[in-house]
Order: C-alpha cells, then structure tokens, then sequence
C-alpha cells in the first residue's frame, strides 16, 4: 500500500483522512489492529509495509480522536520522555505560540538529542487533553 507523507507535516498526509478517504480508512485500521495486539512501531512497519514514521502520525491521529488511551501509549512511548517534554513547554513556551520544531531545538540545546517529533507531538497531544 503507497500512502503520500509530507515531510514537512505528516498530518497533511493521507493519513489525515482527507484525501483518499478508502486508502487512508484502512491505513487507521491495520495501524490501530496491530497496536491493540501490543504490536511495536516497528513491528506495525514490518507488517504493514508502511514506515514507521506514518505509523507514528497514525497513532497521534488514532489518540487524538480517542480511538487509543493515553495509558495504552506509555507502553510505546518512555513517560520519563514525556516530563521532560512537559518540562520543557511549560518553562520556555507556557506564554508564547510554538511548534514541535522550537521544542524540539529547546531539547537540543538543553542537552536532550534522543527524543523524536513523535514523542514531542504525542506530549503536546496529551497535554492538550490535559492526560500530562
């Protein structure tokens, strides 16, 4: 199966549910069968034939719709992450407009390197639905 990523925001992607409203319908479901069966992302990949990162943007859509549980996303996301995350945002951006780019730079620059987009979106997901 062939989805389209726009690599500058994944959620303009089919996955958004916008475009090709079959193709994208069943990209959802296949993503959201494996994650109940305690599936990995990369193991969602290998799977599905769909890379990792549109399964990430999947199941940030699939949790922001409620179809996924905050709890069920700690098992796939490290919730020591997700503090620092929280930590981040709430001191250098609790005032002022940001996106996944600016915290992503504030991590850097304050010494965190492994922590992904996915984790900094799922974060302000979860913040926004006050589950953090």
């Amino acid at each position: 199966m062939e989805c389209s990523l726009d690599t500058q925001n994944p959620l303009n992607s089919c996955c958004d549910l916008e475009s090709d409203q079959s193709q994208c319908s069943e990209i959802y479901a296949e993503t959201l069968e494996f994650f109940n069966r305690w599936m990995s992302i990369r193991e969602i990949s290998k799977n599905t034939w769909i890379k990792s990162s549109m399964i990430e943007w999947c199941i940030l859509k699939l949790y922001n719709i409620g179809e996924i549980e905050w709890s069920d996303i700690l098992l796939i996301v490290d919730y020591d992450k997700l503090k620092k995350i929280k930590k981040v945002i709430d001191l250098y951006f609790a005032w002022v407009s940001f996106d996944s780019k600016d915290v992503k730079e504030k991590l850097k620059e304050l010494g965190s390197k492994n922590i992904s987009y996915f984790e900094i979106e799922i974060c302000i997901a979860m913040m926004k639905k006050d589950d953090m």
